[in-house]
């Protein structure tokens, strides 16, 4: 996949990119979802999960909508809203940039973080 050229001329030579694998969710650090402190509690409705399959080990859990626990905080000429467990990240934030539109099918963390790093959910296929 991926586009044949680039949009618009690159201007960075180096790209540092940052991960975590079993770090706190980006709802907890930098991706603020007011509306769910709306639904704490409650089980998540169908027309959020549009029909996508629980895992093994979940699928006979209550899928409870859980609200962020930290506060959040809009930060620099960009507006960025960063947690306060990230006090230090708020100054910086308008030279940092927050992907936010990533999504994948894959429900498990393993597979998504394969597809991540490599393109592919299956490990040793690049």
């Amino acid at each position: 996949g991926g586009q044949n050229g680039l949009h618009f001329p690159a201007r960075a030579k180096r790209v540092i990119f940052l991960t975590q694998s079993g770090g706190p969710s980006q709802i907890e650090l930098y991706d603020h979802k007011p509306q769910l402190h709306q639904w704490a509690g409650i089980t998540l409705p169908d027309s959020i999960r549009q029909g996508q399959r629980l895992t093994s080990m979940t699928a006979s859990q209550k899928q409870l909508v859980m609200p962020p626990k930290s506060k959040f905080q809009r930060w620099g000429q960009s507006g960025a809203t960063v947690s306060e467990w990230l006090p230090h990240i708020g100054g910086v934030a308008d030279e940092l940039c927050f992907i936010k539109s990533m999504y994948t099918e894959y429900i498990n963390h393993a597979p998504a973080m394969t597809f991540l790093t490599t393109g592919h959910q299956l490990p040793g296929r690049a």
